[in-house]
């Protein structure tokens, strides 16, 4: 398998599992199938959930990158230098899932964007540079405004 079907497959293995959470505990709209779903998977979510405590739809992106020492990625910038998923997502919130422990975790896109921003502002983010070209920042899934979903 080439690197691209590998991330694919990690990624398709988080969607299944937040998915299947989700289901558990409300009515989910899955628009994982990118044929189906283009404009949707353009806007950066895989899935609606009714949020019952505010009997809205609201909508779910999932990340499948979390480290194996439980840190999780934010891409500011893609490979391209243009902005990256965390800043163009549409998502309301965002479910993370460790191929590692199998645990999911989630929190507010605009919570954590506002964090994010502040600590760009006051020069106190670190970025990172992975290999594949694109910046971002790193967090601990144990990062307050992260919560696991059990």
């Amino acid at each position: 398998m080439t690197d691209f079907q590998l991330l694919l497959k990690k990624g398709q293995v988080g969607e299944v599992a937040a998915i299947k959470y989700f289901s558990n505990i409300t009515e989910v709209n899955d628009k994982t199938d990118y044929t189906r779903n283009k404009y949707d998977q353009k806007k950066g979510f895989d899935f609606e959930y009714l949020n019952r405590k505010t009997d809205t739809w609201d909508r779910a992106e999932v990340k499948t990158n979390i480290s194996e020492a439980n840190l999780t990625f934010f891409e500011l910038y893609n490979k391209h230098q243009d902005l990256g998923w965390f800043y163009t997502s549409k998502a309301d919130i965002v479910v993370i899932y460790s191929v590692y422990t199998k645990k999911l975790y989630w929190y507010d896109l605009k919570k954590m964007r506002n964090y994010i921003q502040k600590r760009a502002n006051d020069g106190t983010l670190k970025l990172s540079y992975p290999k594949d070209g694109s910046i971002g920042t790193w967090l601990p899934v144990s990062f307050y405004l992260i919560k696991e979903l059990k």
